[in-house]
């Protein structure tokens, strides 16, 4: 079961609480469902928050606090999101507590990432479709300069081909 918005909210609101109470100022980008439910504001819950933050440390801790307090999983706070991130993270400004300013990745950025994710069969599928859409992109080439734009083209793997391909032959009007 996923974390709804407004439990989200509410997490990031308690983080900053924490940072408050310890004199600290936080900040946090986050990415892949946490981005696609708060910044993007689809239906989707997310199953937790991938992010990268500062710092860390702190953050961490206090995270694992209020995931006690909260009774939920004590990765819902984490940074799997460093793993995917490219050379130029491009992030905008989403919401600022006192102590904590929170930032989601881009559209396009997002997109990006999904992609050279590339998971068959997940919410990453229809959360790639959404981001193509919101983009008005419908072209494989201007998917591919995107790519370009944030990450090496060695890294981008056959996978990641075979599902721009794939994801635009699914939408409306795709062109190859």
């Amino acid at each position: 079961m996923g974390i709804s918005r407004e439990r989200l909210l509410i997490y990031l609101g308690l983080l900053n609480d924490e940072l408050t109470k310890i004199n600290v100022r936080g900040e946090l980008i986050f990415a892949e469902g946490a981005s696609m439910c708060l910044a993007h504001d689809t239906d989707d819950a997310s199953k937790d928050i991938d992010a990268l933050y500062e710092p860390k440390k702190i953050v961490t801790t206090l995270a694992s606090k209020i995931a006690i307090e909260q009774n939920v999983s004590p990765n819902y706070l984490n940074e799997a999101a460093k793993g995917l991130a490219g050379s130029d993270i491009k992030e905008e400004n989403f919401l600022n507590f006192s102590n904590l300013n929170i930032y989601a990745v881009t559209s396009e950025y997002l997109l990006c990432m999904k992609l050279m994710v590339s998971r068959y069969n997940t919410q990453d599928e229809n959360d790639i479709k959404f981001l193509l859409k919101k983009l008005n992109i419908t072209d494989k080439d201007k998917i591919l300069e995107l790519l370009l734009r944030y990450f090496k083209e060695e890294d981008i793997l056959p996978k990641t081909t075979d599902t721009i391909m794939s994801l635009l032959e699914d939408l409306d009007g795709g062109q190859t």
